[in-house]
């Protein structure tokens, strides 16, 4: 099964995934990545100045993905 690797790029520093996950596909590497900087913006505020995201990189290195810490808001229904 492929390995993907989710590195956190903030303030133009790079803090490594050593480890990584995997996943039987891409997009599920991506849609984790995408959660996981939906989840920082909500925790982290100072990560949301829109510079800092989450790298998805596969086995062979290379970036397959960038999810932004931004908070986007969920409309709520009325």
């Amino acid at each position: 099964m492929p390995r993907f690797f989710f590195d956190l790029l903030i303030d133009q520093r790079v803090l490594s995934d050593l480890g990584g996950m995997s996943f039987q596909h891409s997009d599920s590497a991506k849609s984790v990545s995408d959660k996981l900087a939906h989840h920082l913006a909500l925790r982290r505020s100072e990560l949301r100045d829109g510079s800092n995201y989450i790298r998805v990189r596969d086995q062979a290195g290379q970036e397959i993905h960038r999810s932004p810490i931004i908070f986007i808001p969920v409309a709520s229904e009325h």
